[in-house]
């Protein structure tokens, strides 16, 4: 919803392509530990992740 409404509205998205590239490489290296029974570092980090402004309402139509 934050997507659709950044690209209507304009703004910049709070789940960032460097957000899914941290996912992905935390999902990875669970794996990886997982199938090598050990302990992997994570190459990637992600600045902190803002709140969603107080008022924000799920509900609102995004698109007519």
């Amino acid at each position: 919803v934050d997507v659709a409404r950044c690209i209507r509205n304009g703004g910049t998205p709070i789940a960032s392509g460097e957000l899914g590239y941290h996912i992905l490489d935390v999902m990875a290296s669970m794996a990886e530990s997982i199938e090598s029974g050990r302990t992997v570092d994570m190459t990637s980090s992600v600045s902190p992740i803002p709140m969603l402004p107080e008022g924000w309402d799920p509900y609102e139509q995004t698109i007519f």
